[in-house]
């Protein structure tokens, strides 16, 4: 069994950064020293907000072993078997994907007797092709 993390580009980075400095100088300017109360609750609020927009960076990873491919993004699980993988291309589309790089890989497969794709962007992708194929 094998776990490949996510890649990560630098743009995802300085969105991240930015949202989270954005909601601590939200939390700063609206302090009102006449409603503690009122201050503790939003504080608390949207520092944990902030702390959220973080949560896909260490919950997005893949798992590959002899029998299936194992995708984790923050709550959502999905399970593929390898002999329904039908086809796999690099491709850098910015649709919805579990992966946090647009340097990504396009996994077709057929489910039910459906056609799907997912994209997935782990950080040693030739490694991760050999070991899908």
């Amino acid at each position: 069994m094998q776990k490949y993390k996510s890649k990560i580009d630098w743009w995802l980075i300085i969105v991240l950064t930015g949202s989270s400095l954005l909601l601590l100088t939200l939390v700063y300017s609206n302090f009102d020293s006449q409603n503690l109360h009122a201050n503790i609750i939003f504080s608390v609020l949207l520092s944990s907000l902030a702390l959220v927009v973080w949560l896909p960076i260490p919950t997005t990873y893949y798992v590959v072993d002899s029998e299936i491919l194992k995708i984790h993004s923050i709550f959502l699980k999905w399970e593929i078997p390898l002999s329904s993988i039908e086809k796999i291309e690099e491709t850098s589309d910015s649709l919805s994907a579990p992966a946090l790089s647009l340097d990504r890989i396009k996994i077709e497969y057929k489910k039910d007797g459906i056609h799907k794709s997912i994209m997935v962007s782990p950080r040693n992708k030739t490694e991760f092709i050999k070991q899908v194929s």
